[in-house]
C-alpha cells in the first residue's frame, strides 16, 4: 500500500515457553489516517502483535514490520515510539501522576519543553476529551470512563500519530464505550491521526474503515465493515458474536419480515423497521 503507515510482511513470532507460533507468517497493512480495528479470540495473536508493533517484544523476524516508512529495529524503535500513543485495557496501569495534569504531562517531561509550553498542550489534551474541569482531580476518584480519556489525552499531548487502543473500552460500561469511542472518532477527524484498534468485541468495530479477524496467528478476514459483519457463519468460526444488530435482523428475515440485503447498523435497523410499519 503507498500510503501505509504500518506494514507488516511475513511476521512469525514464537514465544520460548510454547511449542506453536503465536504468528504465523502474519501479514496486514493500515493506511495513514484510517481506521483499522482488529478483533479476534483470546489467543489469536492480538496482544502480541500489539507488543510486537510497540518495540515491547523484540521482533526477530528482520524486515518484517515497518511504521512510518521506517523498518521497526533495535536502531530505530526509540524514534518511532515517539509517534505512537497507547491507551490500554486499565488505565491505572498508566496512571503516574498525583493529579489529572501531572499524568497528562508525564509524557512530555523528554521533549525538552519549556514549562509554559508543557501546560499548554495539557490544557489543550484536557480540554480536547472534555476533562479540562478535572485538571487538579486525583485519578483514583475518576470512573473508568473518565481514566481512559485522561490516558487518551496523555497521547493527544504527545502529538502522536498513531494511536493504538488496546482492550481500551472493555472495563468500561456500554455507554462509556460508545461516548469513548465516538470521541476517539472526532479527534481522528479534527486531526488526521491513524487509530489502530485492538478488541474481541466486533460490536466496537462500527467506525472503522478496516476489519482484520485474526484466527491462529494470521489474518483469517480482511475488509469494510459491510464486508465482514455478514460473514455470519465465518464470525462465529471464529469464536465471534454476531453483532445485536445482525442477529436481530436474521431473526426478522426468518419470520419473513423482508429487510434490506447487506448489514444494518442499530440505527439503520431501527430505521427500516419504522419505515415498515408506518406503512401499514
Amino acid at each position: 500500500m503507498a500510503d501505509a503507515l504500518i506494514e507488516v510482511k511475513n511476521l512469525s513470532f514464537r514465544y520460548a515457553q510454547h511449542d506453536s507460533m503465536t504468528l504465523d507468517h502474519l501479514s496486514l497493512s493500515v493506511e495513514k489516517g484510517s481506521w483499522t480495528t482488529i478483533v479476534g479470540r483470546n489467543g489469536s495473536g492480538k496482544s502480541t502483535l500489539i507488543k510486537l508493533l510497540t518495540g515491547l517484544l523484540e521482533n526477530k523476524s528482520q524486515d518484517a514490520i515497518s511504521l512510518f516508512g521506517r523498518v521497526l529495529s533495535e536502531d530505530t524503535v526509540d524514534k518511532i515510539r515517539l509517534h505512537i500513543g497507547l491507551v490500554l485495557q486499565n488505565p491505572d496501569n498508566q496512571f503516574v501522576g498525583p493529579t489529572v495534569a501531572d499524568d497528562v504531562a508525564f509524557g512530555l517531561e523528554n521533549l525538552d519543553l519549556s514549562r509554559g509550553h508543557m501546560e499548554q498542550r495539557v490544557k489543550e489534551a484536557l480540554e480536547n476529551v472534555g476533562m479540562l474541569d478535572f485538571y487538579d482531580w486525583e485519578p483514583a476518584r475518576l470512573s473508568g470512563g473518565q481514566k481512559q480519556r485522561v490516558a487518551l489525552a496523555g497521547v493527544l499531548a504527545l502529538h502522536s500519530d498513531l494511536i493504538i487502543l488496546d482492550e481500551a473500552t472493555s472495563m468500561i460500561d456500554p455507554i462509556g464505550r460508545q461516548s469513548l469511542l465516538a470521541l476517539v472518532k472526532q479527534l481522528q477527524n479534527r486531526f488526521g491521526m491513524t487509530i489502530l484498534s485492538v478488541t474481541h468485541d466486533i460490536e466496537e468495530t462500527f467506525l472503522a474503515d478496516q476489519i482484520l479477524v485474526m484466527d491462529h496467528g494470521g489474518v483469517a478476514l480482511q475488509g469494510r465493515p459491510s464486508q465482514i459483519l455478514i460473514e455470519d457463519q465465518a464470525l462465529s468460526g471464529f469464536g465471534i458474536e454476531l453483532p445485536l444488530s445482525r442477529t436481530v435482523q436474521r431473526d426478522l428475515l426468518a419470520l419473513s419480515i423482508a429487510l434490506p440485503s447487506g448489514y444494518l447498523s442499530e440505527e439503520e435497523l431501527i430505521d427500516q423497521l419504522w419505515q415498515l410499519y408506518s406503512k401499514k
